[in-house]
């Protein structure tokens, strides 16, 4: 299964090949027809319910907007960004255009990169630097940032798909019973 990431950029190639789409759902149907895998999200992708649903890729789109990927215009239409043109060919491009409109978003939101760096390094075990503990730190501040818990850990998801901070994933392992 493919990550948000992954999903964005698959997402800007088919938006970008064109000049504009008449509606998110001209755009779902598009992915329904040509069963990418990078939009399955189960079974063999033989049947449209092996992948991301209409409301689910209109998620996808109004993210990409919100990182100045695509534009949605008030009637509905789709189309790329003058970042998300230059970024559709280059992964490297891409990383970056992300990477800044994350920062963006985290700064306009109260939560500027630097304050997240900041509150990484000064939790201490036995917390971990997750989403969460970063989430609740930061909140505590006055005034706290008016990003909500689902979007700064999407984001800072994101941001580490991009390169811009390293993500640690630890596994556990529980005896049966």
């Amino acid at each position: 299964m493919a990550t948000t990431y992954i999903r964005m950029q698959y997402a800007l190639r088919l938006v970008a090949s064109r000049k504009a789409w008449v509606s998110r759902s001209e755009i779902a149907k598009t992915i329904h027809h040509v069963k990418p895998d990078e939009m399955k999200i189960r079974g063999d992708g033989s049947a449209i319910e092996h992948y991301m649903s209409d409301h689910s890729i209109s998620n996808l789109l109004t993210l990409m907007s919100e990182l100045n990927l695509v534009v949605i215009q008030n009637d509905g239409k789709v189309s790329a960004s003058a970042t998300g043109r230059k970024a559709v060919d280059d992964p490297e491009v891409f990383k970056l255009a992300v990477q800044v409109s994350i920062k963006k978003t985290l700064k306009d939101s109260g939560a500027p990169i630097q304050d997240v760096h900041n509150t990484i390094h000064a939790i201490r075990p036995p917390l971990a630097p997750d989403a969460k503990t970063i989430h609740d730190r930061m909140s505590r501040r006055k005034p706290p940032p008016e990003i909500n818990f689902e979007k700064f850990r999407q984001l800072l998801y994101l941001y580490a798909c991009a390169g811009g901070i390293e993500r640690s994933v630890r596994i556990h392992y529980i005896p049966e019973g």
